[in-house]
């Protein structure tokens, strides 16, 4: 066993190939056929593997390639070529424990605790147990240790509980040994020690030559396969002698690792607030040596997977294409799409309408119907689609099912109708009732089939080779279950069947071709060894370097250590010592750190940020944590960070007022102004709040999707009470009592929820109605006080002015623009006007939320909008008043608006602006549609997800 230590500044890999080259083979031929290499991750393998190529090119010689393994498969091939039993398959494995599980079903009581949802379901689920307990035996098993030893050995001292917990682990444990055997199976760790005793009896070595390539962390067993072969061994590793034991392992304890600095190159930290922001800082980095550098020179790590997609959509937002080298996880795949909603449609009780119309809006589902009803455009499908939206919302339709698709008849469009009664009778309606997993299998396989048969484009955000190679992951587990030695005859429904499917196959990851040229995405762990001259590490935070642990059931970090395990001091000094393999070679590296994540939640720096000298830790501590400006206003922070940047560096400020929004806009993308032929005032209201808001709601036509509850919402109130208000108008005027009129508001108040809802009401909506009730009383009260001898304005064909549609006209660049509006009532006494604007909201209005005077801005021009549009036909400016109807009682009240007449001018002029600014073709996108910097307008928008701020 030969071992090679490199220091860490030179060019690792690229030494690598030069000793492969010069000791395996010949100047003709480069045969490395013989040669096996073992490396960490698969971009590691293919960056070395197009060395190798570039370097035999140059010498006009044929590569004959090596084999490459990661410490994993490299333990399956040598466990194959010893033992002569079957091993067990991932799939074999599963179902073998799920087996083990339901015979041990007293056991289970033991392991699970008491107010675990799985030790209370009636139906006990053995597969999400089985889930539960493989994963602890593989974690034992790959160190050589077992359930068995450490229920016997190691919990002398413990509690007679926990005590307990691996006694009936550990008959659990023997059960499925006693299914593997059964089957002539043999558990993969059991065949790997079987092959290691084996090697060293025979002293038989596998390979001509086995190279190990900077593996410094893996399971026990792997290192005891290695060893067996040290005939033909050499180890590579980077670093300091002092790190490594004699297999190029990290030593346990390792003072020399602990007490060493990294030395961060200067200028490298940056502290930015949001995964946002740590994109838009990617895309000045790439700006800044994008002369002197192409694609293959910049790689970029994403620790924290919520930066991954900011960082991917703020490339391509400025035309740079990136490849995942860490794969797409298969439920992001259409077919994993697919079938999640799929499965949520398959309730007993019927399929909820938000699965049902996730379902029929999935391109493959659209396709399969486009063909089926020869519909000639995906725009009339989704007129269609549209239709049955409102039909659900219009009835209220909690749950689609045989009982309520009689509500679809429509006598305009049948196919309303057709397209639910389609998707019962060929998805649904045959995936009912209970059944052998198998047989599911088969009949789910007989419906994706029907809605694959047909030819079609996938959308252009869809990766095609992902959706292939998706497709043939769920084929191939199919497959592996119909043909498991180890039978899995569980019964159970579909739903449940497509679900433990998709739990199966929720670690596997697809990793599609990259479309060239592509700046690479890569994992922490491969980040190490990256040779480009440009590094970037995003997410440098605590809990993602170093990883966290999630919280174990059976493996605290306290037993991880008792053991030697993996825990996080051994994973803390890994990734200090990977950190330093970063900072110390000759190349550019850059370390993105955030402040708050993509929910906003604070994160802590990454604690190898602070493995330097005193004084530079101070710093970091006081860069990091340093206040935010405060609004004056508001007390709201804004986002500030600190870039380690000299000041004669051209780096962009990330404050959130001066930072690129980077918003995402389709190739040649050209604004059509015809959306201002329908530009309502709300609409307006919208572009003064966000924007960015108005862009996707009123250019790109994105509407955010109508949440369905089973209680009223503030919207629902609202229209509610503006209904029952408008058909009592003329009773309110009327002579008529007090206590008269609130009866009659009454009575129209349970006819509306009664039609809504039902009877009898649910105990929420009975609560709700209550409410509305005390808030009727005191706002008849209210409002006959103040418009005594006043009446509802009508309109030269003596139509009430009531929920009334107005459409003021504005001049634009000597054009006249229509803007719709429907003005909540106008009231009239003699020459005096009352513009009135209802508010059923939980907070009063005032004459500040038209206008700020600390601000000096205008907030909501709506009101104003209105009476301008009297004011055209009556030439004066009418009085302006909110009526405010809250759910408090004693807050309801009649609200004046103080706004002089020359500042209601100034409002005009003010949107007559903001018009321009849409309009103007000089002013670019970005700046147009601009993100607000006002963080109080994101908190209840129904766009933040699209936004992802």
């Amino acid at each position: 066993m030969k071992t090679i230590i490199f220091p860490f500044n030179q060019n690792f890999l690229q030494e690598i190939t030069d000793i492969i080259l010069n000791n395996y083979s010949n100047n003709n031929h480069c045969d490395l056929s013989g040669l096996a290499i073992i490396l960490s991750g698969k971009r590691s393998q293919r960056r070395l593997l197009e060395i190798l190529s570039e370097k035999s090119a140059k010498k006009n010689a044929l590569l004959s390639p090596p084999i490459f393994f990661t410490p994993k498969s490299f333990c399956k091939t040598f466990a194959e070529y010893f033992v002569n039993i079957p091993i067990a398959s991932s799939i074999e494995q599963t179902i073998a424990w799920i087996n083990a599980a339901e015979k041990c079903e007293d056991a289970i009581k033991s392991i699970l605790v008491k107010n675990n949802k799985l030790s209370q379901s009636p139906e006990r689920d053995f597969f999400r147990v089985a889930q539960l307990i493989m994963p602890l035996h593989k974690t034992l098993s790959g160190e050589g240790l077992s359930i068995k030893k450490i229920s016997k050995n190691l919990l002398i001292d413990d509690l007679d509980e926990e005590k307990k917990r691996w006694l009936a682990l550990a008959e659990v444990e023997k059960e499925y040994y006693n299914e593997l055997q059964k089957n002539n199976l043999i558990d993969p760790y059991g065949a790997i020690t079987i092959a290691i005793d084996a090697a060293r009896q025979n002293s038989q070595m596998i390979f001509d030559n086995l190279l190990v390539i900077n593996v410094v962390d893996s399971f026990n067993l792997f290192g005891k396969a290695v060893e067996t072969q040290s005939e033909n061994l050499t180890i590579f590793s980077l670093g300091k002698k002092e790190y490594f034991d004699k297999l190029g392992f990290l030593k346990v304890k390792n003072p020399k690792l602990e007490n060493d600095f990294v030395r961060f190159q200067q200028n490298s930290i940056r502290f930015l607030n949001s995964p946002n922001e740590q994109a838009g800082e990617i895309i000045e980095i790439i700006k800044q040596y994008a002369n002197d550098f192409g694609y293959g020179d910049f790689v970029i790590a994403a620790p924290d997977s919520q930066t991954y997609r900011p960082i991917v959509q703020a490339l391509k937002s400025v035309g740079i294409n990136c490849h995942n080298a860490a794969g797409i996880p298969f439920k992001e795949t259409e077919t994993g799409c697919l079938l999640n909603s799929l499965a949520n449609c398959l309730d007993k009780n019927g399929c909820e309408t938000e699965s049902f119309i996730e379902l029929i809006n999935h391109p493959l589902i659209e396709n399969l119907i486009i063909k089926s009803f020869d519909i000639n455009s995906i725009e009339n499908y989704n007129n269609l689609s549209s239709e049955i939206f409102n039909i659900i919302c219009k009835h209220k339709i909690e749950i689609i099912n045989k009982n309520t698709l009689h509500f679809f008849k429509n006598e305009k469009y049948p196919l309303v109708k057709q397209i639910p009664e389609f998707i019962f009778q060929n998805i649904i309606s045959s995936l009912s009732a209970k059944a052998n997993i198998i047989d599911w299998l088969n009949k789910i396989n007989l419906i994706l089939k029907n809605i694959f048969s047909t030819q079609f484009d996938l959308p252009d955000d869809v990766n095609c080779s992902a959706h292939d190679e998706a497709l043939e992951k769920w084929v191939q587990l199919c497959d592996e279950i119909i043909n498991s030695k180890v039978q899995w005859k569980e019964i159970c429904d579909a739903k449940t069947t497509i679900l433990r499917c998709l739990s199966l196959l929720k670690n596997t990851n697809l990793i599609p071709k990259p479309v060239e040229p592509v700046i690479d995405m890569t994992g922490w762990l491969e980040i190490a060894l990256a040779d480009s001259p440009i590094t970037i590490i995003t997410g440098f935070n605590e809990g993602m370097v170093p990883e966290k642990f999630s919280a174990d059931p059976f493996l605290p970090n306290t037993l991880r250590e008792k053991l030697n395990l993996p825990n996080y001091t051994r994973r803390f000094l890994r990734d200090k010592y990977l950190t330093k393999c970063i900072t110390e070679k000759n190349s550019k590296c850059f370390f993105l750190t955030g402040r708050r994540s993509s929910e906003n939640n604070p994160l802590k720096p990454g604690k190898i940020l602070f493995c330097q000298e005193f004084e530079k830790q101070a710093k970091i501590l006081k860069e990091f944590y340093a206040p935010a400006e405060a609004s004056k206003e508001n007390g709201e922070q804004t986002a500030q960070s600190t870039n380690y940047v000299d000041d004669n560096q051209q780096i962009l400020s990330t404050n959130v007022q001066q930072h690129i929004t980077l918003l995402k806009l389709p190739e040649n993308f050209k604004l059509n102004t015809d959306f201002l032929s329908t530009l309502s005032v709300s609409s307006i209201n919208d572009y003064i709040s966000c924007p960015f808001k108005f862009f996707l709601k009123k250019v790109r036509k994105i509407y955010a999707p109508k949440k369905f509850s089973n209680e009223l919402e503030g919207l629902d109130i609202g229209n509610i009470l503006h209904t029952i208000i408008n058909k009592n108008l003329n009773l309110i005027h009327s002579d008529k009592n007090n206590e008269q009129v609130i009866n009659a508001f009454l009575d129209e108040l349970k006819n509306i929820i009664v039609s809504l809802y039902g009877n009898p009401l649910n105990p929420i909506i009975q609560i709700q109605q209550e409410n509305l009730k005390r808030r009727i009383r005191k706002f008849v009260t209210v409002f006959r006080d103040n418009f005594i001898g006043w009446e509802v304005m009508e309109d030269e064909k003596g139509e009430k002015i009531a929920e009334y549609e107005i459409i003021p006209e504005l001049e634009i660049n000597n054009e006249k623009i229509k803007i719709q509006g429907y003005v909540d009532l106008i009231e009239k006494n003699g020459n005096k006007y009352s513009v009135i604007d209802f508010k059923t909201g939980n907070k009063n209005k005032n004459d500040s939320n038209i206008f700020s005077t600390k601000k000096q801005q205008w907030k909501d021009v709506q009101l104003i909008l209105y009476a301008y549009w009297l004011f055209k036909r009556i030439g004066k400016w009418p009085e302006m008043a909110f009526f405010n109807i809250p759910p408090k009682e004693n807050e309801i009240k009649y609200k004046i608006i103080n706004i002089d007449d020359e500042k209601k001018e100034e409002a005009i002029s003010f949107v007559q602006n903001l018009l321009k600014e849409i309009i103007d073709d000089k002013i670019s996108l970005e700046i147009k549609f601009r993100k607000t910097e006002n963080m109080n307008n994101c908190k209840y928008c129904d766009y933040k997800q699209i936004c992802n701020r």
